[in-house]
């Protein structure tokens, strides 16, 4: 973990050069189109972080995020339930290892925005996030949205090594 700290390239090992050049592309694109979509909306996002009830769900990989937004999703009728909800998290997730106060301005110049945009037209009372890649962002987050409830998800470790192996090659 230190290696991210005191490295001055923002990488995560052996992930493809292309890849991050196509999400470093997809971010700019996305928070473009999200600046465009929000541009005349300040006062209904204001309203809608204010109005809605946000929770936020922060794990480790291969911890059963997938398993208990597919449980949420069956069982929350009046709730906007993403996990993973946008890959851009991946290369901010690295970048907020190495600067902390990267999350602070991913969280409140994009994110919030994007979560926004992504809720806009459903109009639920619930918005929650089950994403392991927002971890580093709970500080952020919980400065952006103090009212937002925070969780941590906890697996027992040797369940997550043997979920990792069990992996399809």
């Amino acid at each position: 973990m230190n290696w991210y700290r005191w490295n001055d390239a923002v990488q995560i090992p052996f992930f493809n050069p292309t890849a991050r050049l196509a999400l470093g592309a997809k971010q700019v694109v996305d928070k473009w189109q999200t600046d465009r979509f929000c541009a005349n909306k300040t006062t209904e996002l204001e309203q809608w972080l204010h109005n809605t009830q946000l929770f936020f769900v922060f794990s480790s990989p291969r911890s059963g995020t997938v398993f208990l937004t597919d449980l949420f999703l069956n069982t929350a009728q009046y709730a906007q339930i993403e996990h993973e909800a946008n890959i851009v998290d991946y290369p901010a997730f690295a970048r907020a290892i190495q600067q902390p106060q990267d999350a602070y301005c991913y969280i409140n110049d994009f994110r919030l925005k994007d979560m926004f945009k992504r809720a806009y037209t459903k109009k639920m009372p619930i918005y929650g996030e089950i994403n392991p890649f927002l971890a580093l962002h709970c500080a952020a987050i919980a400065a952006a949205l103090p009212a937002a409830k925070r969780f941590h998800l906890v697996k027992d470790g040797r369940s997550v090594v043997r979920s990792m192996f069990s992996l399809p090659n």
